[in-house]
């Protein structure tokens, strides 16, 4: 009976050669290096991602959600060295080994310098597994408005993207794509870090003004990398322009999505704000007698309260 109900995986060499012949060889540089033996542990792992996804908020509806802020505040602030570092690293890469900023081939090479590009750029993808903690630390903390289609996408979308970056163009024209996106990542993870830390330094939060400026950093590292995206189609030195297209497609998306999210977040508040519109719900209130009744009340957004007079 088990049989039929265990999915049929196919063997780790026939994934891995339809991979190939869809894109060619990878590189033998990372053949050793964790996770890149083949695609199978990657798709595996953002398999787990999704099932945690559906089913870590149903589980934890019977538990009350965890303070987590004592982990939150190390957490957030390594995220922020470890893309400090690949964007350091990718830079400086970048420059000393004299590539094109157009279009820039896989070079195959050992040189320390090349090594430290490969290196980065499979760190980068190993980042991307670790930001499925930013998911686990929702669910556990009961945030579930926080996990979005948007954030579910992008987190496992990166992580299965980047695992092609690491095995088959570990060097490059991404080289540029993955620095960008590494130093968005420092101010933001940074951000994060100090907002946890304010539960114990209030202090902290009247410096924390700068939330609404991460989306915009976010939506403007998408228009300047698809602009790259777009002029490599155009001067094409031999990258493969399987990837090209990919990461066009993909940043596409990912504004498209992130321009939503801006406008339901910040825009929709502003008009609220300038217009005064409100939104009800209902609270415990005591009457005369002492009873607990409930009462709809509109809220406004500055936090004037007006009961309404519906009772129930």
């Amino acid at each position: 009976m088990s049989y039929y109900l265990t999915p049929y995986l196919p063997p780790q060499e026939e994934v891995n050669s339809w991979v190939t012949w869809l894109l060619g060889p990878p590189d033998p540089r990372v053949a050793n290096w964790l996770l890149m033996s083949g695609c199978r542990p990657t798709l595996q792992l953002m398999l787990c991602y999704l099932l945690l996804v559906a089913v870590g908020p149903l589980v934890m509806a019977n538990f009350k959600p965890f303070k987590l802020n004592w982990l939150l505040i190390p957490y957030n602030l390594s995220m922020a060295v470890l893309n400090l570092y690949i964007t350091v690293t990718l830079f400086a890469g970048f420059y000393i080994n004299g590539y094109n900023i157009l279009c820039q081939q896989v070079v195959m090479s050992t040189s320390y310098w090349e090594m430290m590009v490969v290196s980065s750029i499979w760190w980068y993808y190993v980042s991307k597994l670790f930001e499925f903690m930013d998911t686990v630390f929702f669910i556990l903390r009961k945030k579930n408005n926080q996990i979005s289609f948007l954030h579910v996408y992008h987190h496992v979308s990166m992580f299965g993207l980047f695992y092609l970056g690491a095995k088959y163009v570990p060097g490059g024209t991404p080289v540029l794509f993955c620095g960008v996106n590494a130093l968005v990542h420092v101010p933001m993870y940074s951000y994060y870090g100090l907002a946890a830390a304010s539960t114990y330094y209030p202090n902290i939060r009247k410096h924390l003004w700068w939330k609404k400026y991460l989306t915009v950093m976010q939506i403007t590292q998408f228009c300047g990398l698809m602009l790259y995206g777009a002029q490599g189609t155009v001067n094409n030195c031999g990258f493969p322009m399987w990837m090209v297209y990919t990461m066009f497609g993909y940043l596409t998306s990912m504004l498209v999505l992130f321009l939503n999210f801006y406008n339901k977040t910040y825009d929709d508040k502003s008009k609220k704000l300038e217009t005064g519109t409100t939104d009800t719900k209902m609270v415990d209130v005591i009457d005369r007698e002492g009873k607990v009744i409930q009462k709809e009340v509109s809220c406004d957004v500055n936090a004037n309260l007006e009961t309404s007079k519906k009772e129930k």
